[in-house]
């Protein structure tokens, strides 16, 4: 099975990633009885974090990500995503600059408690739940509004 095509621009990766989300979000449904904790733990230290191949971006949808053992921070986000939809949480992504020369970079998955928003950078093992770090640029977008959370 092919993971996807390569994605020419940031607009068409983005949409990939939310066409991904909302038509493969229930890949996750297997992992609705984690915590928030035990989904983290297992997205930034069991999956490990595999690069896209040079000058390609590659997006893939949850089972994909189980196949491999690991992805890069737009699948891992796409899971994880996915996996607050299953648990009725409001979620989205955000994507980000370090400094101002660069375009957006990295992206990752955040989601709501309450009227907070709480960062989800599971990319990698060393990251922690709602860590705040310091971006030029960021963007957000809402992907999933729980009913609860209105």
């Amino acid at each position: 099975m092919k993971i996807t095509r390569h994605e020419k621009t940031l607009k068409n990766t983005l949409d990939k990633i939310v066409y991904l989300i909302q038509t493969y979000n229930t890949d996750t449904k297997k992992f609705k009885r984690f915590s928030i904790v035990q989904m983290f733990n297992f997205l930034a230290v069991t999956m490990k974090y595999i690069p896209d191949p040079k000058n390609h971006e590659l997006v893939m949808r949850p089972k994909i990500l189980l196949e491999r053992r690991g992805g890069d921070c737009d699948d891992k986000t796409i899971f994880a995503v996915s996996w607050f939809i299953q648990k009725n949480i409001t979620t989205g992504f955000s994507i980000v600059s370090q400094d101002m020369g660069k375009q957006f970079h990295h992206i990752f998955p955040f989601y709501m408690k309450g009227k907070r928003q709480i960062d989800f950078d599971c990319t990698y093992p060393q990251n922690k739940i709602n860590e705040t770090k310091r971006w030029f640029k960021r963007k957000d977008f809402i992907i999933y509004r729980s009913k609860d959370n209105e």
